[in-house]
């Protein structure tokens, strides 16, 4: 009895108007986060130069070499750990005022 409920639920020609409002929310979720996402995760496997799209190795399998080369590089690994230290210096002095105008707000 359950599975028949919601099975009637689910119903493509009584719901197909939430359906169609949906649509649009669907796709640009897909098409704004989805795909760029696996986008970036295959160029990074791959030999690709936006300034050099003529090369022989153009567009062909890196593996794992273009991990290996960002992470040997000593300015990659001195921007991470800029971006770390800023970040925990950012969000310290924002909790702090944060808590400070928190307690301000909540005296009488």
């Amino acid at each position: 009895m359950n599975k028949k409920r919601i099975k009637k639920s689910l119903d493509l020609k009584k719901n197909w108007p939430g359906y169609v409002l949906l649509a649009p929310a669907v796709i640009a979720v897909f098409t704004l986060s989805i795909y760029p996402l696996f986008r970036g995760i295959y160029l990074s496997f791959v030999h690709y130069n936006l300034v050099r799209p003529n090369d022989a190795i153009f567009n062909t399998f890196a593996g794992l070499d273009n991990y290996k080369n960002i992470f040997s590089n000593k300015i990659f690994l001195q921007s991470i750990g800029n971006t770390v230290k800023w970040t925990i210096v950012n969000l310290v002095i924002q909790l702090l005022a944060a808590m400070l105008l928190a307690l301000a707000l909540n005296q009488k």
